[in-house]
């Protein structure tokens, strides 16, 4: 999950599953966008999804910063399968996972795709820094 608007690294490509142009921001979201490319269960997927503020106030705020129910988030990958259920995944490098504010970050991300009605919400762990 990252900050709307952020300034990165772009990567752009064309996904065939979508017969679209995507931009991911790191390597590692360029190499899941491939596993999901190939990938025979996945329909479609987005990349850098938006969150909905009026959605993000609905959550549970115990845990979560003020600072973070304000600013404007996106999640790295929402999925549909073959079968039309959704899917997310955030991703994280394991370097990041130690550090108390990207476990705010995840656990925002988490209760508001489950505030949402999705239930298949991961991380996508990396061993490398982005």
């Amino acid at each position: 999950m990252k900050k709307y608007g952020r300034k990165t690294r772009d990567i752009v490509f064309f996904s065939a599953k979508n017969q679209t142009t995507l931009c991911v921001h790191t390597p590692q979201a360029r190499r899941y966008a491939k596993l999901l490319e190939e990938d025979t269960r996945i329909r479609s997927y987005e990349v850098n999804h938006p969150l909905d503020a009026a959605w993000i106030a609905r959550i549970d705020r115990v845990g979560i910063r003020g600072a973070y129910l304000q600013t404007q988030w996106t999640t790295d990958f929402v999925i549909t399968d073959q079968d039309g259920g959704e899917a997310v995944r955030e991703i994280v490098t394991a370097d990041l996972l130690g550090k108390h504010a990207e476990i705010e970050k995840l656990e925002l991300s988490h209760r508001y795709w489950k505030a949402r009605g999705v239930e298949d919400w991961r991380l996508v762990l990396t061993g490398e820094a982005e």
